[in-house]
This record gives structure tokens, C-alpha cells and sequence, in this order.
């Protein structure tokens, strides 16, 4: 699901119901189910409770249907293609539907949503429910802005898609295709796309006999199921296939997958199949391609179409060995029926936030038993629903730390931690240890189930038995992901090596901060955007509850009135603050007098992990009048923020926090290259001057100072959440959802921050 949370009503883990006391929800169903399969539709979604309003102009039987729903349901005809007659049917009389119900590919963008949510609505637009995979033709971006939920229906079309890909494949085989027909057993079967489709005709095809080959570009190398062989690229899967089946949705990158380079490229006698729904085929180059009897490719089946009318204006209509058709893979009666139940369970789920049923096959959530190594026959509370936190590394603990306060005082909940795989883990065990919580070896939590995984990282993740609920380690996501990912960075975060595993979305749900990270998320990896809910930022919150409270930060500090605090921070990794440190640091020692100014050094904590504690010091710490001090990695970096008079900072996430407070910034740098040009950060360098290697120092921070206006920096700040002071009660709202737990009573508090010890004592407080 999609969208900011909604203040949830108590609910039984039964399943949805509408909220008692409260007006019933509309809902519009533009294109029922076919046939008897609408009955079961519109049967099962009354069950469910809301008002419906059923449109029958794809109805075959309208009578029939009419006489069994006169009594219970509102009908309606109009062509769902038709933008104009369908959006004044949303807001005939004012009335409005809370919800949207689709299986067709109706369009739905900004105009519909922008009118569907108007204040003069009585029941504004919120959730719209796609029965099947696809919601290429919703504007998800447009619907997220507008607050509106979008849920669909992947994987349960996967087997009907799998025997349709394998039917074309026999028929091209044995038809008119290929002159001379082979045994399957000798034909090598290339799959490009290993999600749920391309899994279940993989499945098909190794118990025929046939070699399969996968090439996966939407998700992280990983191995391939027993006897499957996996391309490291496409170029290799063509060479080595007779057919080549794609599958997997529409992206930018895919839409021209198979052109004239690729089809040369192919086996001699080789066919190809396109069993995804959107067409990643140049049309034409394949046209020529079946037309010239010297080529290597011979026959061709593509499911890409939309109609038949689209089929007659392809240049492969005509041609005896090309088989089109209208989007048929995933029209059997079971995937019809699987989606359509499931998709009226998610409607209604989203409207009462209930728990969400099930919607793909993923890893088994099962509570833990009594041969889990966490609830045996030692534990002297059982039957706690049980919940894993994964810390990577100090960072990403620092940031779940947060969420822990959501459980408190809840019996039903027992948390246990682990350590996931990182190579900046350092430090993770002791943080562990500090915290007091229970850990299991990273080997024992791969293999328990668990109600809940929280997350702040992906590594390791899809090997965890439960719904994961993933967040941002930092504020929001201001970084690209790694430049040896070349021409196709990402926004690091959100792009599909963090979120996908062989070709699945591996979170259950993906927290976000502000409705623009769902724009972000919308470009990198379209098909995590249901899992993703837009809630906050901790952070935000606790460092604006705390700015009024400034002057006590100051003293707990040990900072006198007239000394300034100037706070230098650094991310890690190229582009750094912290490879220009070399230069900075005797800067900071001579040009600031210690009588006037108090240093703090911050360095992300992985710096420290990847360099070592004792090697930071060294290089660092050797000042004995502590100038700078040298802020250790595991201490909270937020009351410093908030009593800090200047900040020297990169692209990193502490320098953009300081932009809530009224310290002047100076940006280290230029971060271009490293840094998601739509982001906050990225504002943020355009707008603040930038230091200086030929001016002092203090003379650069009195004209930064001077030229100080709070008004240029508020709105980049109010890109870093978009619910400010709400993120507890959303987050947990949407933590106890997937528990399948009623909250606790109250609204969760904004936690205060601890005061801080002095700054003397937070640099000195390991010996050498």
C-alpha cells in the first residue's frame, strides 16, 4: 500500500470490517469480473461492508445482474476510457466514492484525483484497488500527493502466465515457426525476468526436461534455483537460447529490451516469446526480423497488446509466424478469481486499516513456536508476538532506537535484535550490549519466523522469515547509489538492488518521510510502490520538540553564553568532508581562537568502522586542548545540532538537519556527482555559501552570519518530512498493522532527547 497512514479504529485480527459508528464507505467498481466470477466479485464485497456502485457497461447480462443486486447495490453505465464521464461520476451530487475498484487498464492521473479529493466531497477519493499486477496506467506519484492509497494484486497471475508462455512456446515449435521441430529436451528455454512468472515457467519447463538460462536485470545477483543456470547479462542469455520468453513490468529501462542488435544476437531457429504485459519489443525490428527467411529469430509470440485494434496496427499483423494477442497470459479463471477476491479483501483493508491479507507468495510469517530458539519452554511470558530488529551498523541502530519506545509497556511484543551482514558492523555488538536487549547469532535469525523485522538496511534481508518493514538509515535519500553502478545509479535506497530479490520486492512495507520520496521511488522501482507509506521522520521530530529547549542543551554542554559552537560534520565514502580533513584540521586549530570558539568534530560512524577507533584518534585527537573535539560515533549527534552556532558540513544527513535550526551553514564542497539532484541536500548546496580555502575562517562565518536569512533554508527543511511531529503515530499504526495487534491506548509521544554530557567528556572518553 501506498500513501501517508490514516488514524486506524480498533480491529479484530480476524480480518477487515468497517469502523462501528462510522458513515459506510463507497466504493466504485468500473469493470466487474466476467461472467459468474462478477457475482463472487460483488458477493464478496458486500460481505465486506461497504455501499457499492457497480458500473454495467461491460456487463454481458445486465438484467440478471440487476434483478439479484436490485435490493443491495447502485448502478451505473458509463465507458470507464471515457475521462470526462468518469469523473463526473465521482463527483455527481457532491457524494464522491472513498474508493476505486479496477482490473482493467482504465487511466486514472490528476484530474481524477485532484476532483475525487476536493473538500466539497462527502466521501473523498482514497484507496483505489487494481484486481492484477499492473498499475502502469494509474499515476501513483499523482495519487500519493493527493493522499490516496494504491493496491494491486502481483503474483497471482503468475501460473497462468507461466502455461500460457509455455503453450506459445509449443506451438511456435511445432508450427509453422520452425521447419524443422525439435524435442523439448534439446531446446534451451532463456528466461529474462525471474519474478513470479518467470519462476513458475521456470519450474514447468525443468520438469519437461528443457536447460533453463535467467537473466534477472531488475534484481540483485543471486543463485538460481537447482539445475537453473544464470546469465550475468542479456547479451550472454541470447547466445545461448532457442527461446527466449520475457517477463517482468514496464520500466524506462525495459521499454525497448529486444530491438535489431538483440534479435542478431539470437540462436539460428530461435524464437521469442514476450509473456509481459507491456511490450519491451521494437515491433518493427522484429517484423523485419520474421520477413527475411536468413535470419536467425523464426518465430515470434507477443501478449503485449492492448486490443485487437492494436493487434491490426502492428507491423506484425499478417505475418504466419507471429501469434499476437491481446493481454490473454493472465486471463484464466483462477488468476481472474484470485485477483479479484483478494483485490476487494485489499480495498477494504486500506479503508479500515485492518490488517492487509496476503497478496504474494512470500516468506512464511509464522508466529514463533515452541521450537524457536526465542519463545522454548525457558520463556517465562509465551505466546509474544515476536519481533526482529536487524542492525547493520551503528547508524542504522542509532535510527531504529527510535521505533523501540513504540512497544513499550506492550505485553504481547518481545523483541530480539541480531546483526546483519555489513562490512561496517564494527561497533554494533556494543551498541547491542549498551541497549540491553537480546541478540541472536545472525545464522539462528535466518532461520526462526518472525511477526515483524525492522530493518534500516537490505543486505541479507531476503533470507528473513516475516514481513519486513524497511526505513531510510538517514534523512530521507540525498545519495546516488554506488558510481560502479555507471550510467543506471539510483537513488541509493530505493532503487532495485535495495528493494528487490530475484525479481520480488522483498519488504512487506517501506516507510518513507516525505510524499516526494514516493516521486523518487516511483522512477527507481515502481513496483515497491504499494508497499510504501509515507510517515515521517523521527529525527524531524525529536530535533523540532527540542529546538525551544536550545538554552539547556547549551549548558548541558559546558558552553558559556559567549562561546559559539561550530559543528563540523562528515559522511563517509567518496566526496566526503573527511577527505578534505587534511587541510580543514589546522584550519580549525589556528584560525578560530579556542577563547571564542568550541569545535566539534562529528564523523559518520562508518568512517570509524572503516578506519578503526584507535586510527581516528590518532590521526584527530591529538590536540591536548581538544580543539576540535572529537564527538565518538555511538553518542547522540542531535543535541550538538541543536546548540551548534555554525555548521561546516558536506552532503551528508547531519548537515541537512541543521537546516530546522538557526545556524548558518557553510557547504564543504560541490557534491554534484554524489548527490540525488532533486533532493533536499542537493537545495540545500545550491543555497548555502560555500567555504573558502583562501578566506579566514571567522571572517567567512561572520558574513555567513550576516547574510543569514531563516526564510531561504525553512522550506528545505520541510522537504525532510512531510508529517511532521506525526511519524510515531503513524508508524506505529502501520507497525501494528502487520502484527495483526489493536494498538496500544494514547497517542504515542514525541520521545525527548537526553540532555547531553559536556563536550570535554565526549571526546575524552576513551583512554589512549
Amino acid at each position: 500500500m501506498i500513501g501517508p497512514s490514516l488514524a486506524p479504529p480498533s480491529t479484530a485480527p480476524g480480518g477487515p470490517r468497517p469502523p462501528v459508528g462510522t458513515r459506510r464507505f463507497r466504493v466504485l467498481v468500473i469493470d466487474a469480473a466476467p461472467d459468474e466470477l462478477l457475482y463472487r466479485e460483488i458477493d464478496h464485497l458486500l460481505s465486506l461492508g461497504p455501499d457499492i456502485t457497480l458500473n454495467l457497461r461491460r456487463v454481458a447480462d445486465r438484467v440478471a445482474v440487476r434483478r439479484a443486486y436490485q435490493e443491495r447495490v447502485t448502478f451505473t453505465d458509463l465507458d470507464g476510457f471515457d475521462r470526462d464521464g468518469l469523473l463526473d461520476e465521482i463527483t455527481r451530487d457532491g457524494l464522491g466514492f472513498d474508493a476505486l475498484k479496477t482490473r482493467l487498464a482504465v487511466p486514472l492521473g490528476e484530474a481524477l484525483f485532484r476532483a475525487g479529493t476536493a473538500p466539497r466531497q462527502r466521501h473523498p477519493l482514497r484507496v483505489i484497488a487494481q484486481a492484477g499486477p499492473d498499475t502502469a496506467h494509474i499515476d501513483v506519484p499523482a495519487a500519493i500527493r493527493h493522499g490516496i492509497r494504491v493496491g494491486h494484486t502481483p503474483g497471482g497471475d503468475a501460473d497462468a502466465v507461466a502455461e500460457f508462455a509455455l503453450t506459445q512456446l509449443l506451438s511456435l515449435n511445432r508450427g509453422l515457426a520452425v521447419p524443422r521441430p525439435r524435442q523439448l529436451t534439446s531446446l534451451t528455454l532463456g528466461i529474462v525476468g525471474f519474478g513470479h512468472a518467470g519462476r513458475a515457467l521456470s519450474g514447468r519447463a525443468t520438469a519437461l526436461g528443457m536447460p533453463v538460462v535467467v537473466y534477472c536485470p531488475r534484481s540483485n545477483a543471486a543463485d538460481a534455483p537447482a539445475g537453473v543456470q544464470r546469465a550475468e547479462s542479456l547479451d550472454e542469455l541470447l547466445a545461448l537460447c532457442d527461446v527466449v520468453s520475457l517477463h517482468g513490468p514496464r520500466t524506462e529501462q525495459a521499454q525497448r529490451l529486444i530491438g535489431h542488435r538483440e534479435l542478431a544476437l539470437m540462436r539460428p531457429g530461435s524464437v521469442l516469446i514476450n509473456a509481459a504485459r507491456e511490450s519491451v519489443v521494437d515491433q518493427h525490428a522484429l517484423a523485419v526480423a520474421l520477413s527475411d527467411p536468413d535470419h536467425p529469430v523464426t518465430g515470434a509470440a507477443l501478449d503485449s497488446f492492448a486490443d485487437e485494434q492494436e493487434i491490426r496496427a502492428s507491423p506484425l499483423f499478417g505475418l504466419d509466424s507471429a501469434f499476437l494477442s491481446p493481454r490473454l497470459a493472465g486471463a484464466t479463471h483462477e488468476a481472474l478469481t484470485t485477483a479479484a477476491l483478494r483485490s476487494s479483501e485489499q480495498l477494504v483493508a486500506l479503508l479500515t486499516e485492518a490488517a492487509l491479507p496476503p497478496l504474494t507468495p512470500a516468506v512464511p510469517t509464522v508466529t514463533a513456536g515452541r521450537s524457536d530458539p526465542i519463545a522454548g519452554q525457558w520463556t517465562t511470558l509465551p505466546g509474544c508476538k515476536q519481533v526482529l530488529v536487524v542492525v547493520h551498523t551503528l547508524v542504522y541502530g542509532q535510527r531504529l532506537r527510535d521505533l523501540l519506545p513504540l512497544f513499550r509497556a506492550d505485553l504481547r511484543t518481545q523483541l530480539v535484535f541480531t546483526v546483519g551482514p555489513h562490512p561496517f558492523n564494527s561497533g554494533v555488538e556494543g551498541f547491542l550490549q549498551r541497549l540491553g536487549g537480546r541478540v541472536l547469532p545472525w545464522e539462528v535469525a535466518v532461520r526462526t519466523n518472525f511477526d515483524l523485522i525492522l530493518a534500516a538496511g537490505a543486505r541479507g534481508t531476503e533470507q528473513l522469515r516475516g514481513p519486513l518493514v524497511h526505513l531510510p538509515h538517514g534523512v530521507g535519500y540525498l545519495k546516488l547509489s554506488r558510481p560502479d553502478d555507471g550510467p543506471d545509479r539510483t537513488v541509493a535506497g530505493l532503487g532495485r538492488r535495495y528493494l528487490t530479490w530475484d525479481g520480488r520486492v522483498v519488504p512487506a512495507a517501506l516507510a518513507l518521510a516525505h510524499r516526494n520520496d514516493a516521486a523518487e521511488l516511483a522512477r527507481c522501482c515502481p513496483e515497491a510502490l504499494p508497499i510504501a507509506s509515507v510517515v515521517g521522520d523521527a529525527s524531524y521530530d525529536r530535533i523540532a520538540a527540542e529546538l525551544p529547549r536550545r538554552a539547556v542543551h547549551r549548558r548541558a554542554l559546558g558552553l558559556r553564553e559567549d562561546e559559539r559552537l561550530l559543528l563540523v560534520c562528515s559522511t563517509w565514502g567518496s566526496g566526503s568532508l573527511f577527505q578534505r580533513i587534511g587541510s580543514l584540521l589546522p584550519r580549525l586549530r589556528t584560525e578560530l581562537p579556542a577563547e571564542r570558539y568550541r569545535i566539534a568534530l562529528l564523523l559518520h560512524p562508518n568512517v570509524w568502522a572503516g578506519h578503526g577507533g584507535w586510527q581516528i584518534r590518532s590521526w584527530l585527537g591529538n590536540d591536548p586542548n581538544g580543539h576540535p573535539f572529537l564527538i565518538e560515533p555511538e553518542l547522540d549527534w542531535r543535541p550538538l545540532l541543536i546548540a551548534a552556532d555554525f555548521i561546516i558540513g558536506d552532503h551528508g544527513s547531519l548537515t541537512l538537519y541543521g537546516a530546522m535550526t538557526s545556524a548558518p551553514i557553510l557547504i564543504s564542497h560541490d557534491p554534484q556527482q554524489d548527490v540525488n539532484p532533486r533532493s533536499p541536500g542537493a537545495r540545500l548546496a545550491r543555497t548555502g555559501p560555500w567555504l573558502s580555502a583562501r578566506q579566514p575562517l571567522d571572517e567567512q562565518l561572520e558574513r555567513a552570519a550576516t547574510e543569514y536569512r531563516r526564510e531561504r533554508y525553512r522550506p528545505i527543511a520541510e522537504q525532510i518530512s512531510s508529517e511532521p511531529g506525526r511519524f510515531n503515530r503513524n508508524m506505529r499504526g502501520l507497525l501494528y498493522r502487520l502484527l495483526l495487534l489493536d494498538e496500544p491506548n494514547g497517542e504515542p509521544p514525541t520521545e525527548p532527547l537526553e540532555l547531553p554530557v559536556p563536550l570535554a567528556e565526549q571526546s575524552h572518553r576513551r583512554s589512549w
